[in-house]
Parts: structure tokens; C-alpha cells; sequence
């Protein structure tokens, strides 16, 4: 099967004022203009301005290189990246969304500037250049975090940009604006007022999209749970034309068996897109090519799905975001516990007299590696190094979230939200955009701004999310979730109270009804199990302790214990290790990549 790898590249000589930009699979096509005067713009993805589309009327306004004022930038919605670049005074610019929402990489070389979307093409270059080192330290901050922040990469040359930015190209030097910031100012409302606001902010940024794609076929990557339901739920109450839906999983009796009666009700079509029982041994190359040793290359699960259906939909509506913004999913909170057992209650906790905020937020944020003690693996000598060198990089930008946040609160979800399409989630975007354009829908202003001025215990247990449900379809919001088997709208106390009466009725009744959804019956699998089952991933992993690759680019690890530990992940089914080892996998398959 043949994947469309989406990818642009481009270089800007400014020492002979030619700009040279190539592209493959980038959807939606990418707008490329040039007049009589040498001045060429592209823009990529969909700027628009309260939902008028600005390829065609942009060009003249940033044609001119002098209108990069910043209310107009901070107007500018939408996924995007612009750039302008001007033959006859060599000047080069590239404007940044607020989301990152397309990744770019870059470096510079003499007079010329290079950028892609794709780490791992741009190091072919960069590792020529005499300059070229590797950033060691930096491949513990991704086994740490599962990503990387900020705009370091694993070498001393290529950057990543940021989001809100302009980048000016000139002289062979490389200067940075940044156009937007983000306000945490709380605004005032009730719990009722935050959901009307919520679900108008949603309904206001779907409809927006879907004038902005105009007449083309759009589907929806339904799952069984709150997110996509939620968007579900708006295209139903904008009484509009209903996506194509798809939900992926190993059985139809899984999440799509939820999913199905989702679009039961609001009468949209539904495909199940049926994932291999050996999704985590195919298209390796593909997976690693997409994640460009940036992310967790084999999460991917949305590459290579067959369905004749898929290939005629040209638009993708996806959830992804909803649920750190407004379900709370990494709020800093810690559960309650009865008789050693977690509840579906939380304390939100006091960062308020957090001392060492970054190492705080180093050592709790729930998207950190947890499954394994990663200072086990570090050789003495290099331990305080590498501990200091990850809470060095946080507090950069602390530093910067200082600026503008009000308390630790809002530092908390500055740091979160720091340039978001570095979060490990983004190879699920990724995937999707090899079928064809991909949307995220919580990568709109209003809908951003809304996150922002939300009090903190309106997005607790979703508080707001599930009222914007209820209020756009009573009927989705009653039906259960995938992921609890209670119904989608239930708080924390009804499912304490039902996960706990499901347990007595299990005490005596041997009734799979009363089971609680299990992992095999989920569209994520269990990656322990993975590298167990998965015959080419137990192989490759089982090796990796001796990898010549891993160890000259990550001295700092206890090879030997690494050795002993896959031994017990692999041979006797000790719980733990699947992710580490897949992450290790990830940095060895990048590090023979050049």
C-alpha cells in the first residue's frame, strides 16, 4: 500500500535572491503567488480573518513587507503558515499561527535559509555543515517528556518555529518577532454562562470551517468518546450538511459499537475502519519518515487504513485538543482514594507555594513518561547534569510565561500549551493528513480564547464541555462512553458510584455486562503487550541495548540495566516497560535515518 507522506521543502538564497520551494501531499494545495515586481508569497493551510478567506485578498496587504502590524496578525484565524519573500532586496519573512499548527524546521547556512516540515529531511542537510553537532542531552529531555519543547532539536544547527511568530530572514541573520501572546485574564462566569459560551464558541468554529472548505466531501474520525462526539453534536445542531464518519479499532464491537449509535441517532453515514491485529509491525518506514524522530513514531495508528470510502473524502474533522483544554486531562490535580483505590474525584492542587516551579512541572505533568523511573537508567556521573540540563530548558520558558500569565495557574497551562504541535499526540494529526486535508477544530481563536478565560474548575471533570454537549444534543450527551461504559455526561461522583456498583455485581455474577471496558476492546492497545506480541517490534527492541547508534548518541544510559530490564519486560511480562522501549526505538531509528 502506498502512503502520502505530506512534506515541503524549501531554501532561500538571499545571495542571489532566489527562493526555491517544493511540495508533496500538503493539503489543502498550498497558494503560491508571484508578481511583476519579484515578490512571491505562500501560504499554507487556511488564513482567514471572521471566516473570509484571505489567500487571494492577503497578497496585497503582505506583498508590501510593511504591514506585519500586530493587531492585524492577531486577526489572522486559522491553521497557517505564510511566507513572503521579496527577489530584489533578498528580504524573507514566515508568519506562524498561534497553534504551530504546521511544523516548520529551519537553520541557516552562510546567505541561505532552509526550512521543512520534516526534521529528518532538513538534518540530511544540516549534518554536512562543519558546525553540525548533536545535542546529546536533548534525546533524555524525549524520553522524559515524550517530545521535545521549545524550539530545540537534537542537533546544534536546526530550530523549530514557534507559534505567534514572524521570522525575518536578512544579511544571512535570522530575526524573531513574537506577534501574539496569550491572555489568561478569568472572566466571571457562572458554570452555565462558561458552557453557553463554550458551545457557542464551538458551533461558531465548525461552521466556520465548513464554509471555509466550500464543496468538498468531509468526514469526521469518530470515536467513542467526548471529543469528536462533541463536534458531532454541532454539526447535528447546526442542522448542516453531517461528515462522513470513521471509527477505527481491531472488532466493530469496540468503540465504533458506541460510536454506531452516535450516528444512529443523528443519521450520518459510518464506516469502521478495521486496524490490522499487526498495526504496530507495519509501515515503519512510513511512521518513522512522519515522526522525523520527534515524536513516538509507532503511535501512529491513523497510517494505512483501507476503506474506498476514506479515499473519497477529501476533509477531515478531527477532536484532537479538546480534551487538555477544556475535559482537564492535564490539570494539575491528584485523584482522591479510598481503601487504596483512586477515585473519579480530584484535588486540584496548590501551586501556589510551588518553590522550583519548573522542576514541579517537570516532575508532575501528566504527559511525562511515567511508566518507568528514568533517573533508574542514568549513569551516576551523568545524572545531575541531565536533571539540571531538562529543568533548565522548562524554566526558559517559564521565563518567558512570566510575562504574561497571573499566578503558577496560568503558568501551568502556559507551559501546557507551548508550541502545541510538539505534543506527543501530533502524529495522530500527522496520519490523518496523509489521506487528506486535516482540521482541528479547537485550533480556532474564539474557541483558543475561550480555554483561556475559563475558570479552572469549569474545565474539572468537564464540567463545561459536558454541559455544551447537553445543550447541543441531549441525546449524544446519554449515551455512553467508550472509555467508561457510563454515560458521556456522567460527573465523578455517578461514575464512582457506578464503577464501584459494577464491581459488587462482578463479586457475584460472572455476567461480562457488568465488565468495565478493557483494553482490547479499545482502539489504543496496550503497549506492553505490544512489544510482547508484535513479532518485528519484539525483535527490534530486545536488541536495543546494543545499538552502536544508541550508545554514542546517549552515553548517559545504564546499557546493562537497560539489558536486564527488557529481559522482564519481554520474557516474563513485567508491566512498565512498552512505551520506554518504543521511545528508545523512535531516537535508534532516527539516529540511522543520516
Amino acid at each position: 500500500m502506498k502512503i502520502d507522506i505530506p512534506e515541503f521543502n524549501f531554501s532561500i538564497d538571499t545571495s542571489v535572491g532566489n527562493l526555491s520551494f517544493n511540495h508533496k501531499n500538503i493539503y489543502p494545495q498550498p497558494f503560491i503567488y508571484e508578481d511583476s515586481f519579484g515578490n512571491m508569497l505562500i501560504i499554507l493551510g487556511r488564513p482567514h480573518i471572521k471566516g473570509k478567506s484571505l489567500k487571494e485578498e492577503i497578497k496585497e496587504i503582505f506583498i508590501s513587507q510593511s504591514n506585519f502590524e500586530q493587531p492585524f496578525l492577531q486577526n489572522i484565524d486559522g491553521e497557517f503558515l505564510i511566507l513572503i519573500f521579496n527577489k530584489n532586496s533578498y528580504k524573507f519573512s514566515i508568519v506562524s499561527d498561534r497553534f504551530s499548527s504546521i511544523p516548520l524546521y529551519y537553520f541557516v547556512d552562510d546567505q541561505t535559509f532552509y526550512g521543512s516540515n520534516n526534521y529528518a529531511d532538513l538534518i540530511q542537510l544540516a549534518s554536512k555543515n562543519k558546525n553540525f553537532k548533536l545535542q546529546k542531552n536533548n534525546f533524555f529531555e524525549f524520553l522524559w517528556f515524550r517530545r521535545l519543547h521549545n524550539n530545540i532539536t537534537y542537533d546544534s544547527l536546526i530550530k523549530a518555529m514557534m507559534p505567534g511568530r514572524v521570522l525575518k530572514f536578512q544579511g544571512g541573520l535570522v530575526y524573531e518577532k513574537e506577534y501574539w501572546k496569550p491572555s489568561f485574564r478569568k472572566n466571571n462566569f457562572t458554570l452555565s454562562q462558561s458552557t453557553e459560551a463554550l458551545r457557542n464558541a464551538i458551533l461558531g468554529a465548525v461552521k466556520q470551517k465548513i464554509d471555509l472548505i466550500g464543496n468538498k466531501n468531509f468526514g469526521l474520525f469518530l470515536s467513542g468518546g467526548m471529543d469528536t462526539r462533541t463536534i458531532l453534536a454541532a454539526f447535528h445542531a447546526l442542522n448542516t450538511e453531517l461528515p462522513e464518519c470513521y471509527t477505527l479499532g481491531y472488532t466493530p464491537s469496540g468503540e465504533f459499537r458506541i460510536a454506531k449509535q452516535l450516528t444512529d441517532f443523528t443519521g450520518a453515514r459510518h464506516h469502521f475502519l478495521k486496524m490490522s491485529p499487526n498495526t504496530y509491525d507495519q509501515f515503519w518506514s512510513e511512521k518513522s519518515r512522519l515522526a522525523g524522530g520527534m515524536h513516538h513514531q509507532l503511535q501512529n495508528i491513523f497510517i494505512g487504513l483501507k476503506n474506498q470510502s476514506l479515499s473519497s473524502t477529501s476533509v477531515f474533522f478531527h477532536g484532537h485538543g479538546f480534551d487538555y483544554l477544556f475535559q482537564g486531562m492535564y490539570l494539575p490535580a491528584s485523584p482522591l482514594r479510598i481503601f487504596n483505590k483512586n477515585l473519579h474525584l480530584k484535588k486540584i492542587n496548590n501551586l501556589h507555594n510551588v518553590g522550583n516551579f519548573s522542576k514541579f512541572y517537570s516532575e508532575n505533568v501528566p504527559y511525562r513518561a511515567w511508566r518507568v523511573n528514568l533517573q533508574e537508567y542514568l549513569l551516576p556521573k551523568y545524572k545531575d547534569e541531565l536533571m539540571n540540563h531538562l529543568y533548565e530548558n522548562i524554566q526558559s520558558i517559564e521565563d518567558q510565561g512570566r510575562e504574561v500569565c497571573n499566578d503558577n495557574f496560568d503558568l501551568w497551562e502556559y507551559m501546557m500549551i507551548h508550541s502545541l504541535s510538539r505534543h506527543y499526540s501530533q502524529t495522530d494529526i500527522m496520519g490523518m493528513g496523509t489521506y487528506g486535508e486535516q482540521i482541528k477544530v479547537a485550533n480556532d481563536n474564539t474557541l483558543f480564547n475561550t480555554y483561556l478565560s475559563m475558570p479552572i474548575n469549569h474545565r474539572k471533570y468537564a464540567r463545561a464541555m459536558r454541559g455544551a454537549l447537553r445543550e447541543m444534543s441531549p441525546e449524544l450527551a446519554n449515551i455512553h462512553s467508550a472509555n467508561t461504559g457510563n454515560r458521556i455526561s456522567a460527573g465523578p461522583i455517578e461514575n464512582s458510584f457506578l464503577f464501584a456498583y459494577r464491581k459488587v455485581l462482578r463479586a457475584f455474577s460472572s455476567s461480562i455486562k457488568y465488565q468495565n471496558p478493557t483494553a482490547d476492546r479499545r482502539t489504543w492497545p496496550n503497549e506492553d503487550d505490544q512489544v510482547r506480541r508484535m513479532k518485528l517490534l519484539n525483535n527490534a527492541v530486545s536488541s536495543l541495548h546494543q545499538s552502536d547508534h544508541l550508545r554514542e548518541a546517549l552515553p548517559y544510559l545504564d546499557f546493562n540495566l537497560l539489558q536486564s530490564k527488557t529481559d522482564d519486560w519481554l520474557e516474563h511480562g513485567r508491566p512498565g516497560g512498552g512505551q520506554f522501549l518504543m521511545c528508545l526505538l523512535s531516537i535508534d531509528s532516527f539516529l540511522k535515518s543520516f
